[in-house]
């Protein structure tokens, strides 16, 4: 496989600053895994941008048209606010941008959502990988009680495994039941041609055998 060079300087800032992690891992859905990615270690401005640059690309190469950036929280928060600045600086075109909080305010504006508008809006939700996808369809009823409109969902990384219980894809589970499309920036058939270009064959090893199990 060719990788497109955004997604190899993405996957060089994953691995260089301990994103992209090798070992022995066990994931939320008590999965063993040789590789486990930490999306909560995009923690400095230069990760954070080549991360939100590669978002733009995919978002544009996929020809979506959307309104507004919605994150879903904690994750989602940095992603749609990098992604939202790289838009705007990019296309010259103001790209607002939401968020959900995990608890309702009681106080002050009130409510649940935080940022830009979603009423009358064509939505586009950033979240970095899904395991249930409960998080996601959580914020659906938000978006509905906001008058918006989901018109896609967009994440960081796509394992290619099956849901847990279900028998396809956990990205083409999610698009079946939302009934839009779901996007990634990454796949783990990028990582795994990323490391063979870096000659790292007794991962790609580990990682094939795992995966045989879930795809």
């Amino acid at each position: 496989m060719l990788l497109p060079d955004f997604k190899k300087k993405l996957l060089a800032s994953c691995i260089e600053n301990n994103i992209l992690c090798f070992g022995d891992f066990t994931l939320k859905s008590g999965r063993k895994s040789p590789y486990f990615f930490n999306s909560g270690r995009f923690n400095d401005g230069l990760s954070l941008k080549i991360l939100a640059d590669a978002y733009h690309q995919v978002l544009s190469e996929s020809q979506i048209s959307f309104d507004v950036l919605m994150g879903a929280a904690y994750k989602g928060i940095p992603l749609v606010t990098a992604t939202s600045m790289v838009w705007t600086e990019k296309n010259q075109t103001i790209m607002p941008f939401c968020f959900n909080r995990k608890e309702v305010k009681a106080h002050g504006e009130g409510g649940q959502l935080v940022g830009g508008s979603l009423n009358n809006h064509r939505v586009m939700l950033l979240d970095d990988i899904i395991t249930s996808g409960k998080a996601i369809t959580e914020i659906i009823p938000l978006i509905q009680a906001e008058k918006g409109q989901l018109v896609g969902i967009c994440l960081t990384l796509d394992r290619q495994e099956k849901a847990k219980n279900d028998h396809c894809n956990a990205l083409e589970a999610l698009s079946k039941k939302l009934g839009v499309p779901v996007l990634s920036v990454l796949t783990l058939d990028n990582i795994l041609a990323y490391l063979e270009d870096q000659h790292e064959f007794s991962q790609i090893e580990k990682i094939q055998t795992y995966h045989q199990q879930y795809k």
